[in-house]
Protein backbone atom coordinates (compact mmCIF):
# COMPACT_ATOMS: atom_id res chain seq x y z
CA UNK A 1 0.00 0.00 0.00
CA UNK A 2 0.77 4.65 0.36
CA UNK A 3 1.38 8.68 3.47
CA UNK A 4 5.56 19.63 11.34
CA UNK A 5 3.47 18.88 14.14
CA UNK A 6 0.81 20.80 13.75
CA UNK A 7 -2.28 18.85 14.33
CA UNK A 8 -5.66 18.24 13.00
CA UNK A 9 -8.98 20.23 13.98
CA UNK A 10 -10.95 16.73 14.13
CA UNK A 11 -12.72 15.80 10.80
CA UNK A 12 -12.71 19.78 9.24
CA UNK A 13 -9.84 19.05 8.89
CA UNK A 14 -10.07 16.54 6.25
CA UNK A 15 -12.04 18.35 4.11
CA UNK A 16 -9.63 21.29 3.46
CA UNK A 17 -6.88 19.06 2.68
CA UNK A 18 -8.84 17.11 -0.20
CA UNK A 19 -7.58 19.67 -2.57
CA UNK A 20 -3.98 18.89 -2.37
CA UNK A 21 -3.90 15.37 -2.68
CA UNK A 22 -2.60 14.36 -6.11
CA UNK A 23 0.29 12.01 -6.75
CA UNK A 24 2.18 12.27 -10.19
CA UNK A 25 3.80 10.99 -12.91
CA UNK A 26 5.71 7.38 -13.79
CA UNK A 27 4.62 5.04 -17.29
CA UNK A 28 3.55 1.43 -16.70
CA UNK A 29 5.57 -0.73 -19.58
CA UNK A 30 3.25 -3.15 -21.04
CA UNK A 31 5.89 -6.05 -19.88
CA UNK A 32 5.35 -5.10 -16.39
CA UNK A 33 1.12 -4.72 -16.52
CA UNK A 34 0.27 -7.68 -15.80
CA UNK A 35 2.27 -8.68 -12.31
CA UNK A 36 1.61 -4.50 -11.30
CA UNK A 37 -2.13 -4.61 -11.86
CA UNK A 38 -3.67 -8.14 -11.35
CA UNK A 39 -4.61 -9.82 -8.28
CA UNK A 40 -1.38 -9.85 -6.33
CA UNK A 41 -1.18 -10.11 -2.41
CA UNK A 42 0.02 -7.08 -0.82
CA UNK A 43 3.39 -6.26 -2.28
CA UNK A 44 5.22 -6.25 1.34
CA UNK A 45 3.64 -9.70 2.05
CA UNK A 46 3.94 -13.14 0.79
CA UNK A 47 6.08 -13.83 -2.24
CA UNK A 48 7.34 -11.18 -4.66
CA UNK A 49 7.44 -11.76 -8.13
CA UNK A 50 9.69 -10.04 -10.62
CA UNK A 51 10.44 -10.50 -14.21
CA UNK A 52 14.01 -8.92 -14.92
CA UNK A 53 15.17 -6.67 -17.80
CA UNK A 54 16.17 -10.28 -19.68
CA UNK A 55 12.60 -11.55 -19.42
CA UNK A 56 13.51 -13.62 -16.43
CA UNK A 57 10.99 -14.36 -13.51
CA UNK A 58 12.09 -14.57 -9.91
CA UNK A 59 10.46 -15.47 -6.79
CA UNK A 60 11.53 -13.76 -3.66
CA UNK A 61 10.64 -14.88 -0.07
CA UNK A 62 12.29 -12.22 1.16
CA UNK A 63 13.90 -8.89 0.36
CA UNK A 64 17.66 -9.19 1.40
CA UNK A 65 17.88 -5.86 3.45
CA UNK A 66 14.22 -6.65 5.30
CA UNK A 67 14.85 -10.50 5.75
CA UNK A 68 12.28 -11.68 8.42
CA UNK A 69 10.06 -8.85 8.53
CA UNK A 70 9.81 -8.99 4.64
CA UNK A 71 6.36 -10.26 5.00
CA UNK A 72 5.65 -8.16 8.22
CA UNK A 73 2.90 -5.13 6.70
CA UNK A 74 3.28 -3.24 9.70
CA UNK A 75 7.02 -2.10 8.79
CA UNK A 76 6.58 -1.79 5.04
CA UNK A 77 3.96 0.04 2.78
CA UNK A 78 2.95 -0.34 -0.90
CA UNK A 79 1.02 1.47 -2.53
CA UNK A 80 0.13 3.09 -6.05
CA UNK A 81 0.68 6.48 -6.88
CA UNK A 82 -1.95 8.96 -8.65
CA UNK A 83 -0.87 10.76 -11.63
CA UNK A 84 -1.88 14.47 -12.05
CA UNK A 85 -4.93 13.44 -14.52
CA UNK A 86 -6.24 11.31 -11.62
CA UNK A 87 -5.53 7.94 -12.66
CA UNK A 88 -3.34 5.10 -11.20
CA UNK A 89 0.25 4.96 -11.77
CA UNK A 90 2.61 2.24 -11.59
CA UNK A 91 2.82 0.46 -8.25
CA UNK A 92 5.46 1.19 -5.26
CA UNK A 93 6.59 -1.14 -2.47
CA UNK A 94 9.24 0.29 0.20
CA UNK A 95 10.44 -2.21 2.52
CA UNK A 96 12.47 -0.88 5.90
CA UNK A 97 15.61 -2.41 6.67
CA UNK A 98 15.27 -4.61 9.48
CA UNK A 99 16.42 -3.46 12.43
CA UNK A 100 15.83 0.24 11.72
CA UNK A 101 16.11 1.42 14.91
CA UNK A 102 19.88 -0.05 15.39
CA UNK A 103 21.44 0.07 11.92
CA UNK A 104 25.09 -0.14 11.66
CA UNK A 105 27.07 2.88 13.23
CA UNK A 106 23.36 3.65 14.36
CA UNK A 107 22.81 6.00 11.60
CA UNK A 108 25.84 8.15 12.79
CA UNK A 109 28.40 9.53 10.84
CA UNK A 110 29.80 6.25 9.24
CA UNK A 111 33.50 7.76 8.11
CA UNK A 112 31.35 11.05 6.82
CA UNK A 113 34.31 13.50 5.52
CA UNK A 114 36.54 10.70 4.99
CA UNK A 115 37.29 10.20 1.26
CA UNK A 116 34.38 6.84 0.24
CA UNK A 117 32.51 8.04 3.27
CA UNK A 118 29.38 5.43 2.85
CA UNK A 119 25.71 5.61 3.67
CA UNK A 120 23.59 3.10 5.49
CA UNK A 121 21.28 1.38 3.54
CA UNK A 122 17.88 2.39 4.92
CA UNK A 123 15.12 1.05 2.86
CA UNK A 124 14.17 -1.08 -0.55
CA UNK A 125 12.32 0.11 -2.94
CA UNK A 126 10.35 -1.84 -5.60
CA UNK A 127 8.68 -0.21 -9.29
CA UNK A 128 6.61 -2.39 -10.64
CA UNK A 129 6.93 -0.47 -13.95
CA UNK A 130 7.36 2.68 -12.85
CA UNK A 131 9.64 5.83 -13.06
CA UNK A 132 9.35 8.62 -10.21
CA UNK A 133 11.89 11.13 -11.05
CA UNK A 134 11.40 13.37 -7.69
CA UNK A 135 12.80 10.36 -6.05
CA UNK A 136 15.18 9.14 -8.46
CA UNK A 137 12.81 5.83 -8.49
CA UNK A 138 13.54 3.80 -11.86
CA UNK A 139 11.88 0.36 -12.69
CA UNK A 140 12.80 -2.36 -11.00
CA UNK A 141 14.83 -2.53 -6.98
CA UNK A 142 16.37 0.98 -5.87
CA UNK A 143 18.28 1.48 -2.55
CA UNK A 144 17.90 4.68 -0.25
CA UNK A 145 20.89 5.14 1.88
CA UNK A 146 21.00 7.53 4.69
CA UNK A 147 24.23 9.61 6.76
CA UNK A 148 25.45 12.22 8.53
CA UNK A 149 22.89 13.56 10.88
CA UNK A 150 22.05 15.63 12.28
CA UNK A 151 22.50 17.36 9.16
CA UNK A 152 20.97 14.22 7.19
CA UNK A 153 21.45 13.60 3.45
CA UNK A 154 20.19 10.84 1.28
CA UNK A 155 20.91 9.76 -1.86
CA UNK A 156 18.80 6.93 -3.98
CA UNK A 157 20.44 4.73 -5.70
CA UNK A 158 18.77 2.67 -8.56
CA UNK A 159 20.14 -1.21 -8.87
CA UNK A 160 17.52 -2.85 -11.48
CA UNK A 161 17.41 -6.57 -11.29
CA UNK A 162 19.21 -6.68 -7.95
CA UNK A 163 17.42 -6.95 -4.83
CA UNK A 164 20.40 -6.43 -2.68
CA UNK A 165 20.84 -3.06 -0.89
CA UNK A 166 22.73 -4.82 2.28
CA UNK A 167 26.12 -3.65 1.17
CA UNK A 168 26.87 -0.25 1.93
CA UNK A 169 27.64 2.22 -1.19
CA UNK A 170 30.34 4.82 -1.17
CA UNK A 171 28.11 8.10 -1.41
CA UNK A 172 31.08 10.07 -1.44
CA UNK A 173 31.78 10.84 -3.97
CA UNK A 174 28.32 9.85 -5.65
CA UNK A 175 27.82 7.37 -8.46
CA UNK A 176 26.38 9.01 -11.48
CA UNK A 177 23.10 6.97 -11.12
CA UNK A 178 22.70 8.38 -7.56
CA UNK A 179 20.12 11.08 -7.24
CA UNK A 180 20.68 13.19 -3.59
CA UNK A 181 17.40 13.72 -1.64
CA UNK A 182 16.74 16.34 0.83
CA UNK A 183 16.13 14.28 4.32
CA UNK A 184 13.65 17.30 6.89
CA UNK A 185 14.31 15.38 10.57
CA UNK A 186 10.43 15.45 12.24
CA UNK A 187 10.77 15.48 16.05
CA UNK A 188 7.41 16.98 17.41
CA UNK A 189 7.43 18.96 20.58
CA UNK A 190 5.94 16.73 23.28
CA UNK A 191 5.79 16.57 27.51
CA UNK A 192 7.12 13.85 28.26
CA UNK A 193 9.59 14.04 25.31
CA UNK A 194 9.21 11.22 23.03
CA UNK A 195 11.39 8.43 23.37
CA UNK A 196 13.08 5.73 21.37
CA UNK A 197 9.76 3.59 21.69
CA UNK A 198 8.14 6.39 20.03
CA UNK A 199 9.69 5.73 16.97
CA UNK A 200 8.34 2.78 15.22
CA UNK A 201 11.09 1.39 13.18
CA UNK A 202 9.63 1.33 9.70
CA UNK A 203 9.00 2.96 6.50
CA UNK A 204 6.09 4.79 4.73
CA UNK A 205 4.96 6.71 1.40
CA UNK A 206 3.78 10.18 2.50
CA UNK A 207 2.81 13.05 0.08
CA UNK A 208 3.52 16.92 0.29
CA UNK A 209 0.56 19.12 -1.14
CA UNK A 210 2.37 22.21 -1.76
CA UNK A 211 4.91 20.71 -4.59
CA UNK A 212 2.31 17.98 -5.41
CA UNK A 213 5.35 15.37 -5.28
CA UNK A 214 5.06 12.14 -3.36
CA UNK A 215 8.21 11.53 -0.85
CA UNK A 216 9.31 9.07 1.99
CA UNK A 217 8.37 9.09 5.49
CA UNK A 218 11.54 6.50 7.87
CA UNK A 219 12.29 6.29 11.17
CA UNK A 220 16.20 7.90 11.55
CA UNK A 221 17.25 7.69 15.05
CA UNK A 222 15.06 9.31 17.70
CA UNK A 223 13.17 11.46 14.74
CA UNK A 224 11.01 10.65 11.68
CA UNK A 225 12.29 11.36 8.75
CA UNK A 226 10.75 13.21 5.96
CA UNK A 227 12.93 11.78 2.98
CA UNK A 228 12.50 14.30 -0.96
CA UNK A 229 13.38 16.72 -3.15
CA UNK A 230 14.71 20.53 -2.39
CA UNK A 231 11.28 21.41 -4.14
CA UNK A 232 9.25 20.28 -0.94
CA UNK A 233 8.11 22.64 1.30
CA UNK A 234 9.48 22.99 5.15
CA UNK A 235 8.58 19.92 7.22
CA UNK A 236 5.16 18.91 7.48
CA UNK A 237 3.93 20.97 4.80
CA UNK A 238 1.16 19.32 3.90
CA UNK A 239 1.15 16.75 5.56
CA UNK A 240 -2.04 15.30 7.38
CA UNK A 241 -2.42 14.26 11.08
CA UNK A 242 -5.28 13.17 12.59
CA UNK A 243 -6.65 14.63 16.36
CA UNK A 244 -5.56 13.25 19.18
CA UNK A 245 -8.43 10.73 20.21
CA UNK A 246 -9.28 8.57 23.28
CA UNK A 247 -9.18 5.07 23.39
CA UNK A 248 -11.52 2.02 25.58
CA UNK A 249 -9.28 1.17 28.15
CA UNK A 250 -8.13 -2.49 28.15
CA UNK A 251 -7.43 -4.16 31.59
CA UNK A 252 -4.28 -4.63 32.90
CA UNK A 253 -2.89 -1.77 30.19
CA UNK A 254 -1.82 1.38 30.65
CA UNK A 255 -0.34 3.47 27.82
CA UNK A 256 2.23 6.24 28.63
CA UNK A 257 1.65 9.45 28.14
CA UNK A 258 4.32 10.24 25.60
CA UNK A 259 3.01 7.05 23.99
CA UNK A 260 -0.78 8.15 23.82
CA UNK A 261 0.46 11.54 21.75
CA UNK A 262 3.07 9.45 19.67
CA UNK A 263 0.22 7.52 17.38
CA UNK A 264 -1.31 10.81 16.51
CA UNK A 265 1.85 12.84 16.30
CA UNK A 266 4.36 10.65 14.94
CA UNK A 267 4.33 9.27 11.16
CA UNK A 268 4.11 5.52 10.80
CA UNK A 269 2.07 4.61 13.75
CA UNK A 270 -0.91 6.05 11.81
CA UNK A 271 -2.05 6.05 8.10
CA UNK A 272 -3.68 8.44 6.31
CA UNK A 273 -4.68 7.88 2.27
CA UNK A 274 -6.35 9.31 -0.87
CA UNK A 275 -8.66 5.84 -0.74
CA UNK A 276 -9.89 3.93 -4.01
CA UNK A 277 -13.70 3.37 -5.15
CA UNK A 278 -14.69 1.00 -7.39
CA UNK A 279 -14.96 1.89 -11.38
CA UNK A 280 -17.47 -1.43 -11.99
CA UNK A 281 -15.03 -2.95 -14.74
CA UNK A 282 -14.94 -6.52 -14.85
CA UNK A 283 -12.18 -7.15 -17.44
CA UNK A 284 -9.69 -9.92 -15.91
CA UNK A 285 -6.17 -8.34 -15.54
CA UNK A 286 -7.42 -4.75 -15.44
CA UNK A 287 -7.98 -2.24 -12.33
CA UNK A 288 -11.39 -2.66 -11.03
CA UNK A 289 -10.56 0.67 -8.58
CA UNK A 290 -9.69 4.36 -9.02
CA UNK A 291 -8.81 7.44 -6.91
CA UNK A 292 -11.17 9.31 -5.20
CA UNK A 293 -11.24 12.54 -3.43
CA UNK A 294 -12.83 10.74 -0.13
CA UNK A 295 -9.70 10.62 2.15
CA UNK A 296 -8.85 8.49 5.52
CA UNK A 297 -6.94 8.41 8.39
CA UNK A 298 -6.19 4.88 10.58
CA UNK A 299 -5.02 5.49 13.64
CA UNK A 300 -4.40 2.81 16.22
CA UNK A 301 -4.43 2.30 19.97
CA UNK A 302 -1.65 3.57 21.93
CA UNK A 303 -1.57 -0.13 24.04
CA UNK A 304 -2.16 -2.32 20.44
CA UNK A 305 1.14 -3.87 20.55
CA UNK A 306 1.25 -5.14 23.67
CA UNK A 307 -1.96 -7.12 23.15
CA UNK A 308 -2.24 -10.90 23.76
CA UNK A 309 -4.43 -13.38 22.39
CA UNK A 310 -6.03 -13.96 25.95
CA UNK A 311 -7.33 -10.11 26.08
CA UNK A 312 -9.46 -10.88 22.54
CA UNK A 313 -11.11 -14.24 23.30
CA UNK A 314 -14.75 -13.70 23.68
CA UNK A 315 -13.94 -10.04 23.89
CA UNK A 316 -14.39 -6.82 22.05
CA UNK A 317 -11.29 -4.71 21.97
CA UNK A 318 -11.13 -1.32 20.89
CA UNK A 319 -7.62 -1.27 18.20
CA UNK A 320 -7.98 1.74 16.10
CA UNK A 321 -10.16 4.32 15.03
CA UNK A 322 -10.80 5.09 10.93
CA UNK A 323 -11.75 8.73 10.09
CA UNK A 324 -13.05 9.29 6.95
CA UNK A 325 -14.12 12.50 4.96
CA UNK A 326 -17.04 10.85 3.21
CA UNK A 327 -18.79 7.44 3.44
CA UNK A 328 -16.89 4.94 2.27
CA UNK A 329 -18.55 1.93 0.40
CA UNK A 330 -15.53 -0.75 -0.36
CA UNK A 331 -15.56 -3.70 2.00
CA UNK A 332 -14.93 -2.27 5.12
CA UNK A 333 -18.05 0.28 4.90
CA UNK A 334 -16.88 2.91 6.99
CA UNK A 335 -19.16 6.10 7.44
CA UNK A 336 -18.39 9.92 7.25
CA UNK A 337 -16.90 10.81 10.25
CA UNK A 338 -15.23 8.73 13.07
CA UNK A 339 -15.64 5.21 13.31
CA UNK A 340 -14.79 2.18 15.95
CA UNK A 341 -13.05 -0.78 15.05
CA UNK A 342 -13.02 -3.73 17.46
CA UNK A 343 -11.18 -7.17 17.40
CA UNK A 344 -12.93 -10.25 18.97
CA UNK A 345 -11.40 -14.02 18.67
CA UNK A 346 -13.89 -17.26 19.44
CA UNK A 347 -16.87 -18.19 17.50
CA UNK A 348 -19.52 -15.61 16.01
CA UNK A 349 -21.49 -16.81 19.58
CA UNK A 350 -18.92 -16.24 22.25
CA UNK A 351 -17.86 -12.96 20.40
CA UNK A 352 -21.73 -11.90 19.81
CA UNK A 353 -21.94 -11.15 16.13
CA UNK A 354 -24.99 -10.75 14.85
CA UNK A 355 -25.67 -13.96 11.73
CA UNK A 356 -27.75 -10.94 10.33
CA UNK A 357 -24.79 -8.07 10.24
CA UNK A 358 -22.25 -10.39 9.56
CA UNK A 359 -20.92 -8.61 5.65
CA UNK A 360 -18.71 -12.23 4.67
CA UNK A 361 -19.29 -15.71 4.00
CA UNK A 362 -17.49 -17.62 7.35
CA UNK A 363 -19.37 -20.66 8.74
CA UNK A 364 -20.30 -19.04 12.50
CA UNK A 365 -19.13 -21.99 14.38
CA UNK A 366 -15.41 -21.73 12.96
CA UNK A 367 -13.10 -19.77 16.01
CA UNK A 368 -11.97 -16.77 14.31
CA UNK A 369 -10.78 -13.39 14.47
CA UNK A 370 -14.02 -10.91 13.71
CA UNK A 371 -14.05 -7.41 13.72
CA UNK A 372 -16.96 -4.59 14.51
CA UNK A 373 -17.16 -1.20 13.06
CA UNK A 374 -19.35 1.17 15.12
CA UNK A 375 -20.25 4.06 13.10
CA UNK A 376 -20.45 7.78 14.12
CA UNK A 377 -24.21 7.33 14.81
CA UNK A 378 -23.60 4.12 16.50
CA UNK A 379 -24.81 1.54 14.55
CA UNK A 380 -22.43 -1.49 13.99
CA UNK A 381 -21.85 -3.68 11.36
CA UNK A 382 -19.49 -7.12 11.70
CA UNK A 383 -16.42 -8.26 9.17
CA UNK A 384 -14.81 -11.38 8.74
CA UNK A 385 -10.91 -11.04 9.80
CA UNK A 386 -7.60 -12.73 7.72
CA UNK A 387 -5.27 -13.62 10.66
CA UNK A 388 -1.42 -13.64 8.64
CA UNK A 389 1.07 -15.18 11.42
CA UNK A 390 4.37 -13.77 12.12
CA UNK A 391 8.20 -15.53 12.37
CA UNK A 392 8.25 -16.08 16.17
CA UNK A 393 10.40 -13.89 18.13
CA UNK A 394 10.62 -10.74 15.83
CA UNK A 395 9.03 -7.39 17.55
CA UNK A 396 5.94 -6.24 15.89
CA UNK A 397 5.36 -2.71 16.26
CA UNK A 398 1.44 -1.73 16.79
CA UNK A 399 0.96 -0.18 13.68
CA UNK A 400 -2.04 0.22 11.49
CA UNK A 401 -2.28 0.75 8.12
CA UNK A 402 -4.50 1.00 4.71
CA UNK A 403 -4.40 -1.92 2.27
CA UNK A 404 -4.50 -1.05 -1.35
CA UNK A 405 -5.56 -3.76 -3.94
CA UNK A 406 -6.53 -4.09 -7.28
CA UNK A 407 -10.47 -4.64 -6.64
CA UNK A 408 -10.58 -2.76 -2.99
CA UNK A 409 -8.98 -1.36 0.23
CA UNK A 410 -8.78 -2.57 3.17
CA UNK A 411 -6.81 -2.52 6.55
CA UNK A 412 -3.89 -3.66 8.05
CA UNK A 413 -3.56 -4.13 11.96
CA UNK A 414 -1.41 -5.30 14.14
CA UNK A 415 -3.32 -7.99 16.26
CA UNK A 416 -1.18 -10.98 18.44
CA UNK A 417 1.66 -12.97 16.88
CA UNK A 418 0.60 -11.74 14.00
CA UNK A 419 -1.67 -9.44 11.26
CA UNK A 420 -5.39 -8.73 11.16
CA UNK A 421 -7.04 -7.99 7.69
CA UNK A 422 -10.23 -6.63 7.63
CA UNK A 423 -12.32 -8.16 4.89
Amino acid sequence: MNRGTKRGLGLVVLGLLLAGFVWRQGGLPNAVRAQATGDRPECPHDTITWTDSGGVTHVYDKIPLSGEITGIPEFHDCQRFIRRDGSYDSLYAIYAAFHLDSLPCGLMRCGVGQTGAVGVPAATILSYGGYYEALGIQNGFNCLYLWDPPDWKAVMIPQSDNPDCRYRKTVEPLPATAVPLTVRVIQPASFPPFRDREYPPVARWDWDSLSQQQYIGIRCGLAWCEVGTPSAGPAGTGSAYPPLLPFDPVAGLNAATATTKAVSMVKGWFDAQRLAVATGASTPGTLRVRPSWDYGFIVPNPVLGDLQQSQFEATWVHVAWALVSADYRSTVRFAKGRNKISLCYGTATRCRVPPDKVGCSEVMTNTMWWAKIMAPDGSESYRCVVWRGYPAGIDVPGTVRWRWQADDETNWIKCPSGCCELR
